[in-house]
């Protein structure tokens, strides 16, 4: 199994929580990768307990900080937000060098930007050093920074920057073009101790230049998605045996979404979304590899009728060592996720030359301002 170090906020060693849909849906947040042993870190324990998943303990690394909670503020949608059309499937942010540092291809999509990890040449073998998000224009993500110190600092590339102290973590937030910002991340190193020093964030900065536009890639696409769905959230371009994901919410969320930060997942839950999944098949958890759809029977658990409980179906990927899963709240139609999974398909989870452009590998209704 490879569902253990998973939320940052969730100790895998204490008895394992019930969830319901809410956190089924947040599986694919604040995604994390660790390339020893192909290990899939994820936050995907609300996945693993609502589907009766038994967790794993120990954590390979210390998880980068999270910022203080704060109520989206209110901020005037970037152009890609007009007429309720959202911003491409694309990424701007292509990997480089500096130094010791690489900052690699994106991994993440959102309606608000992209996110790419940090590694360090001779820093830990098993984890990312850092983040960096590229915001889309317009979206000033210093409204979610509520308690954080945020001091102005020298300029980079003429353009102004911030040092901001969150909890302790010197992060730094700068214009990376005009009305668009950045926001470079560390990972905890031990108690007050971290992975990057503000002189090799502010490296990174300074080295960070966008480029044109290329297509997000996932390893599965699907032609059907339920009407009045929309992709808010994809990951993907991992290494070997690990996962894809997308994340969808009704319309009517997605277009409040455009031109704002991505919402707080401790203080916004998507309560009628979807997740799709895309991870290595656990014999113990799928059975053995059959044709079509599954879904499994939903069965009570403390607290939660059985009627209450998240939908889920799943199906093998040719081949058997893969599995796309789709959870849902319990209001979700099952013949809707069936036809969803009944319409996907793949390129090889380990060629990831192979897999789909998300921009055509989904239904156009299926981002935002499609029809």
């Amino acid at each position: 199994m490879k569902l253990s170090d998973l939320l940052d906020d969730v100790r895998v060693d204490a008895p394992p929580a019930r969830y319901d849909a809410d956190d089924a849906v947040l599986a694919g947040k604040r995604l994390r990768r660790r390339r020893r042993g192909g290990m899939t870190v994820a936050a995907v324990v609300a996945v693993a307990v609502a589907i009766g998943v038994p967790q794993l303990a120990g954590r390979a690394a210390d998880p980068l900080p999270s910022l203080p909670a704060a109520p989206t503020p209110s901020i005037t949608p970037s152009p890609t937000g007009k007429a309720g059309h959202g911003p491409d499937l694309t990424y701007t942010l292509h990997g480089f060098t500096t130094g010791k540092l690489r900052v690699d291809d994106p991994y993440r999509w959102s309606l608000a930007g992209e996110t790419a990890m940090i590694e360090k040449k001779g820093g830990q073998a098993d984890a990312q050093e850092g983040e960096v998000t590229l915001y889309r224009p317009g979206i000033d993500p210093r409204g979610t920074l509520d308690g954080a110190k945020i001091t102005a600092t020298s300029a980079i590339h003429g353009r102004p920057a911030w040092r901001v102290d969150a909890a302790g973590a010197p992060l730094l937030l700068w214009e990376y073009a005009d009305d668009a910002m950045a926001l470079a991340t560390v990972r905890a190193d031990g108690p007050g101790r971290w992975a990057l020093t503000p002189a090799e964030l502010r490296q990174v900065a300074e080295a960070l230049e966008p480029g044109a536009p290329q297509p997000v890639m996932l390893a599965f696409g699907t032609s059907y998605v339920p009407p009045d769905y929309r992709i808010v959230e994809v990951a993907g371009r991992f290494s070997s045996g690990q996962v894809s994901s997308a994340q969808l919410v009704p319309t009517s969320e997605a277009v409040a979404r455009l031109g704002r930060p991505d919402p707080n997942p401790k203080i916004v839950r998507d309560r009628r979304g979807l997740m799709l999944w895309l991870s290595p098949t656990v014999p113990s958890d799928h059975g053995a590899p059959r044709a079509g759809v599954i879904c499994p029977e939903r069965v009570a658990l403390k607290g939660i009728p059985v009627e209450k409980q998240p939908r889920h179906c799943f199906v093998f990927l040719p081949g058997g060592k893969n599995v796309l899963e789709v959870f849902g709240p319990d209001s979700a139609d099952e013949k809707e996720l069936r036809k969803l999974l009944e319409g996907a398909r793949f390129g090889q989870v380990d060629k990831p030359a192979t897999w789909l452009a998300a921009g055509t590998g989904f239904p156009a209704s299926a981002q935002v301002g499609g029809r």
